[in-house]
Parts: C-alpha cells; sequence; structure tokens
C-alpha cells in the first residue's frame, strides 16, 4: 500500500492570488451595495456584481488549472 504522505500534493495557487481575488470579489460587492445604497437598480447593481464575481472565480481557476499543467 503507497503511503499517501509520500505522493506529491498537487500544486495550488499562491496564497497571495487566492487573497487578492476575494478581496476583489469583496470590494465588488461592497460597490454594489454603495451603488444600490446611493439609488441605482438593484437589479443592475447585483448582476454586474455576479458577473465580476463569474469572471475573477474563472480568473482564480485559471491560474490553479495553468500551475497544474506544468510537470
Amino acid at each position: 500500500m503507497t503511503d499517501k504522505s509520500a505522493l506529491p500534493s498537487p500544486p495550488t495557487n499562491p496564497r497571495w492570488v487566492k487573497i487578492t481575488v476575494i478581496a476583489l470579489i469583496a470590494l465588488v460587492w461592497l460597490s454594489a451595495v454603495i451603488a444600490i445604497v446611493r439609488g441605482e437598480s438593484w437589479v443592475e447593481a447585483g448582476f454586474a456584481a455576479l458577473i465580476a464575481t463569474l469572471c475573477l472565480s474563472a480568473v482564480d481557476l485559471g491560474i490553479d488549472l495553468s500551475r497544474r499543467r506544468k510537470p
């Protein structure tokens, strides 16, 4: 039986990438809340924040997948 601790762990994103993506998502949602408080349509602000969140998540996933391809 192989010892699982001997197997190399798959590479993951560096910690700063994860922190940056989470911070950007938080800023996007904060700006959406501020826009709603200022009187803009909550549907437009929420939709824009949702799309931005999906894009940032895709960037995070893309970085993670590109790191896994390297030998």
